[in-house]
């Protein structure tokens, strides 16, 4: 069963972070971040059944000024699925 997941993204100016999966999750650079959040779905026991997980990455709007929206308003939005690994 494939399952989707959507998670908000932020940039503190060190390190691209999102909260879910019952923790908040940072990485100095999105690949680190996006090896995070596989680690914790692939322990997570609400995703046991699933074989794939689209995770959907929001950018947080309101790390933005205001006046920026009208350029930017799909600014950093992004898909990736994960595998989920076999347990034997």
């Amino acid at each position: 069963m494939r399952k989707q997941l959507e998670l908000t993204l932020s940039h503190d100016g060190y390190s691209w972070i999102t909260d879910g999966l019952n923790s908040q999750l940072s990485g100095k650079d999105l690949h680190r971040l996006e090896d995070k959040i596989i680690n914790a779905i692939n322990i997570d026991p609400q995703f046991i059944n699933n074989e794939s997980i689209d995770v959907i990455l929001r950018f947080d709007m309101n790390n933005f000024p205001k006046w920026l929206h009208q350029y930017q308003s799909h600014y950093f939005n992004y898909t990736f699925t994960v595998n989920k690994r076999k347990m034997d």
